[in-house]
């Protein structure tokens, strides 16, 4: 795959609205100013050293200050139902068309804040491989152990990565979270708000391990994400410790593991898999852990917690207007600023209101009740 600069970001205009030109970015980087005409040009590329010096000038995110093209000339998808539930026809369809929809929003995106964070080469699906990543990254970024969704927005905007909040409803049609790439390396995930807090927590976690390697396609990025999400809000050595504190009747096992999901704020089958794995490391005859369906049961017979939308909006149906506002808010998101542009700009006289509330999970009357207030504020 070739990699070049972005030129919307990346040229003489944009250059002057900073107040600079090519001899001021020659002189700042410590290189000739036919240098720099020929980054303009696309004649050639700067080295690593000084396309992060670059970035670091224009104020600009790797993933916005080049473009990757070759094989991601259409939107790559990552998108797993819920329960690892394979994909239909009609999903797959429209997954396809909200990444296509989405592509077009895209090209109105104001140029992202963030820094550059290098993924990993040759990444592997091991569990012991994603938990050192996950380690990694927890350390380098100043991660808390118990980690809240406030953390991970964070991190996604470090990633220069684009929210989208969605109500895809709780059935089991629609995945939590849904990761779509562009040309261009423009990164986007649609969240779902109608997913359980300790769901969402983890499903952004999934996200930020594909987006952490890329090279992986298909099952192996899924298994990788996974690992790494399991890894990163319930460490290895925590799970080692309850491990060893397990009582040894499997029914009380349950209780331990239904205790553990709280204080930690996960799925009780996040904890149930980081056990798994930390039985693997011991390898002991026979398995201490109870079947898997006697935590989800467990679990669902003490289903009090709320959805993200319950708590963001206060248990109430937001307005149009207010979902904006609080989405805003809480994601950091640029989206309804692109969304915005490109309905005052780019969707002409007939804006596909289908597509909008296929994609952001909302009814028609309040498609246009979200059109209608962000063109206004426009």
């Amino acid at each position: 795959m070739e990699v070049k600069l972005n030129a919307s970001v990346f040229n003489v205009e944009a250059l002057r609205e900073r107040g600079m030109n090519a001899s001021q970015v020659a002189s700042k980087l410590g290189v000739s100013r036919e240098c720099v005409s020929k980054w303009l040009k696309g004649e050639s590329m700067p080295k690593p050293d000084k396309l992060l010096a670059l970035g670091v000038l224009l104020g600009v995110a790797y993933g916005q200050l080049v473009v990757r093209f070759g094989d991601l000339a259409t939107p790559v998808v990552h998108f797993r139902k819920k329960q690892n539930r394979v994909q239909d026809q009609e999903v797959q369809a429209t997954t396809t068309a909200i990444a296509d929809f989405v592509k077009h929003i895209a090209k109105y995106s104001p140029a992202g804040e963030g820094i550059t964070i290098a993924p990993l080469k040759n990444p592997k699906t091991d569990y012991d491989y994603a938990a050192m990543a996950a380690n990694f990254f927890r350390q380098q970024l100043n991660l808390p152990r118990k980690i809240k969704s406030g953390n991970l927005v964070h991190w996604f905007r470090l990633f220069g990565i684009n929210l989208i909040p969605a109500f895809w409803g709780g059935d089991d049609y629609y995945g939590n979270a849904l990761r779509i790439g562009l040309p261009g390396n423009s990164t986007w995930v649609v969240l779902n708000l109608d997913s359980k807090v300790s769901d969402f927590l983890f499903w952004m976690a999934h996200e930020i391990g594909h987006s952490i390697a890329p090279s992986l396609k298909g099952e192996e990025a899924e298994t990788f994400a996974d690992h790494f999400a399991q890894a990163l809000l319930f460490p290895p050595d925590e799970a080692d410790a309850l491990y060893a504190r397990l009582p040894a009747a499997k029914s009380a096992v349950v209780g331990a593991i239904l205790a553990a999901a709280k204080e930690w704020n996960v799925s009780p089958y996040t904890i149930y898999k980081s056990l798994v794995w930390a039985e693997k490391r011991r390898e002991v005859g026979k398995s201490r852990l109870p079947e898997a369906k006697s935590i989800m049961g467990a679990a669902n017979r003490k289903a009090t917690e709320k959805t993200v939308a319950e708590v963001v909006f206060g248990g109430k149906t937001p307005t149009p207007d207010q979902f904006v506002v609080k989405s805003e808010s809480w994601l950091k998101t640029s989206f309804f600023r692109a969304l915005a542009a490109y309905f005052t700009q780019g969707a002409g006289e007939n804006p596909p209101i289908g597509s909008i509330a296929h994609l952001l999970g909302l009814s028609p009357d309040d498609s246009y009740g979200v059109i209608r207030y962000l063109t206004g504020r426009a």
